[in-house]
This record gives structure tokens, C-alpha cells and sequence, in this order.
């Protein structure tokens, strides 16, 4: 099923990766079980100026301020994946802050794909091929985890252990974007981009699988309860394109509860 090597393909040859899994929910509670206070979202005290004009863009013009973010705790998506070669399949996408995120494929003959990271394991399920679920594969799971943060990895700039570099305005697919590149704790990398308006219309990682570069570009955004959100996102693997994703609907503050993300 070749839908499956361009969304969640396991090599056969990886190697066990010893990085650790970025996991923010956890990273938060370990500050506050150790009686340290846990840091603000949007908070931008002590970085770069010309940083904080950035990230302060950013908070106010996609995600309506801190006041507004703070409104909203879940969302699900709706919506379908498109291939290169025509091919459709409907998804529903489940996320709840901090970091709790869930992802159903729809397969034909009533099959699924089933990514989940319940905060602490990140696990699927090929309905296809197993009667039930299984915990990822570790260089799954580095990405899973990275990519399960509810909004933005620009959300927690002072994150311990974060590092967060504007690297200027530069020309991206002829067009200019504002760049910022996140250093995670566990030493994987996120390159974000900006436009003028400050909405998010790229990001650059590296996939754990295969050392590939994959790039995002968002675009047809709206506006929905205060936050914006790319109802189109296209994805490349080293500059091929993979498949394109079109959101259908997307819903604040309901149908989403904790408990949908256990195996």
C-alpha cells in the first residue's frame, strides 16, 4: 500500500536511534514535580529583540494573543489526504494541549491507520495487519512526538534546554518568509517560517526514518475561534512531493476527551 510509505514507512534496515523522544506535557509536569515553575506559553523575556518581534507577531496575528489561546484546550480536524497520482483518503485528527494527539487514516474495505501519543507512549495500529495496537517504532515515535505539540513548537520559547535562533528574512519558494530555527532539548530540529502576516506557511525537520529533509507549505488559512489554521498543507520528502493535505472542518473545544488517546 504505497499510502503507507509516504505517511508512516518503517524501514526495515533503521537502526535502533538512542535520541529520546520529545514530550513537552512531560517536560512541563518533571518541572513542576521538581517544584519549579513551569514556563509561560508566549513568554519572550530576555530573548533577542528582534526575536521577541518575531514570536510576538506570531502570538498575536495565528494564535489571537495569549488571552485567546488560553480559551481553547482540544481540536479536531477533518479532512482528506491527497496523492500524487489522484488518490483520496478521508482522515480525522484528534489534539488536546499540551501535547496529546491522535491521527485515523481511513483506508478502502474499512481498514485504518491509527497514529496516537497519549503523553507518555506513542503507539499505532495497521487494522490491516494486527487485531490491535502497538507502540511505535522509536524513529517513529522521535517524529510522531516532535510533531504532536498542540499549536507550535514557538509557543514555549524559554522551554529549558530550548533554543530558539531568528535567522532573518529570506526568499523560500520566491517568496519572503520571517525564519526562526527551534532546537529542541533532545537535539532534533524544527526551521519554521513566517510570512508577513504572521502565519506559519512552512516548517523544515528532518525525518528520524531515513534522514530525509521534509518540508511543509501551508496555505488557504482561516480564521477559527481566534486561532488561525492552513486548511492546505503540501509535504515534501528531499523536494518530492508527497501527498497534500485539505482540511475540511475544524472544531475548538469539542468531541475530544483524554481518554481517546489510550490504546
Amino acid at each position: 500500500m504505497k499510502y503507507i510509505c509516504c505517511l508512516f514507512v518503517v524501514s526495515a534496515l533503521a537502526l535502533a536511534n538512542p535520541m529520546q523522544p520529545f514530550q513537552l506535557g512531560a517536560l512541563l509536569d518533571e518541572i513542576e514535580a521538581n517544584q519549579g515553575i513551569p514556563p509561560k506559553p508566549m513568554d519572550t523575556t530576555g530573548l533577542d529583540s528582534k526575536l521577541q518581534s518575531v514570536l510576538n507577531l506570531y502570538f498575536q496575528k495565528s494564535l489571537g494573543g495569549e488571552a485567546n489561546w488560553k480559551k481553547v484546550d482540544t481540536l479536531l480536524l477533518k479532512g482528506e489526504i491527497r496523492f500524487p497520482d489522484g488518490e483520496t483518503l478521508a482522515f480525522k485528527n484528534y489534539r488536546k494541549k499540551p501535547d496529546l494527539n491522535k491521527t485515523i487514516v481511513y483506508l478502502p474495505e474499512d481498514f485504518e491507520i491509527i497514529h496516537s501519543f497519549d503523553g507518555l507512549e506513542a503507539w499505532e495500529w495497521l487494522t490491516y495487519e494486527s487485531p490491535e495496537p502497538c507502540l511505535m517504532s522509536p524513529e517513529l515515535a522521535l517524529d510522531f512526538t516532535r510533531d504532536a505539540c498542540f499549536g507550535s513548537h514557538l509557543i514555549y520559547p524559554l522551554l529549558p534546554n530550548k533554543k530558539l535562533e531568528y535567522l532573518g528574512p529570506q526568499i523560500v519558494d520566491e517568496k519572503p518568509q520571517l525564519l526562526v530555527k527551534v532546537s529542541l532539548p533532545n537535539d532534533q530540529h524544527v526551521q519554521i517560517g513566517l510570512n508577513a502576516s504572521g502565519f506559519q506557511v512552512s516548517e523544515e525537520t528532518i525525518n528520524s526514518i531515513d534522514g530525509k529533509k521534509r518540508r511543509t507549505i501551508q496555505s488557504d488559512f482561516k480564521t477559527i475561534t481566534g486561532v488561525v489554521i492552513p486548511f492546505k498543507t503540501k509535504t515534501f520528502f528531499d523536494e518530492e512531493w508527497i501527498h497534500e493535505v485539505r482540511i475540511d472542518s475544524a472544531v475548538f473545544n469539542k468531541g475530544v476527551y483524554s481518554w481517546m488517546f489510550k490504546n
